[in-house]
């Protein structure tokens, strides 16, 4: 709700997906305010398919905004200000993301992707989402769609970018900086978000034992968010 809150302060009209298929009608009550549609569809594709239901409901409406922004829930947000980025980010590039990322090919990781009216109208944009196609297998969307996405709008020659970019981080090791940097992100190059999953299941058992002064000591957010979201999905904050 936080994070739809700021969304909407920003000046998006937003239409929230999600596939949760028993979601309640009080629970949809809690955040139809801040959206201009909440769709419920079936639990397959995972973001990008709802990322695609929303895109196809839209249907030629899609054009008339001057720019698109997809995310997801995977992030605790905004633990800076918006504005701070999108004041900086304005008309720099076709297409970006907070964060970028070298493994396998570069692109910009997709739980935050914007893209501008130029790239939403063209072809090449609409034809990604209209022969969008459901894989089981997670890896092969992230080929496909997270870092093909990007890789096609590059060979067409869209400039990309990104708000936090890896190349300003002290490391040459290719990693996801979303969870191995995460202290850096927050502290040197102000990042609007931290990752759920580091959180909640540290992968990757990254040192996360100082999160909570981090956010403290360094950033507006009311870690209490944090806090009752982990108690509630069973982790201990």
């Amino acid at each position: 709700i936080y994070y739809l809150q700021n969304l909407l302060s920003q000046g998006f009209d937003i239409i929230f997906v999600s596939t949760a298929e028993q979601l309640s009608e009080h629970e949809i009550s809690k955040i139809k305010i801040y959206c201009r549609d909440v769709l419920v569809k079936e639990n397959i594709g995972y973001d990008f398919g709802a990322w695609q239901t929303g895109i196809m409901y839209l249907e030629e409406e899609i054009d008339a905004y001057d720019s698109l922004l997809l995310c997801n829930d995977s992030v605790y947000a905004p633990i800076f200000p918006l504005n701070e980025m999108f004041d900086r980010m304005q008309g720099k590039y076709d297409f970006w993301g907070i964060t970028d990322s070298y493994e396998v090919y570069y692109h910009i990781q997709s739980y935050f992707m914007v893209f501008n009216q130029k790239i939403v109208s063209s072809e090449v944009f609409k034809k990604i989402w209209k022969t969008y196609r459901v894989y089981k297998i997670k890896r092969n969307i992230i080929l496909q769609y997270e870092i093909g996405l990007s890789r096609k709008l590059l060979k067409k020659g869209y400039i990309m970018g990104a708000y936090c970019p890896y190349n300003e981080l002290k490391t040459t090791q290719v990693c996801n900086a979303s969870h191995y940097y995460w202290k850096d992100l927050i502290g040197e190059l102000r990042c609007p978000v931290l990752k759920v999953e580091l959180l909640r299941d540290n992968p990757q058992n990254i040192d996360i034992s100082t999160w909570k002064y981090v956010l403290e000591k360094d950033t507006p957010y009311k870690i209490d968010l944090i806090v009752n979201h982990l108690n509630r999905v069973n982790k201990k904050a």
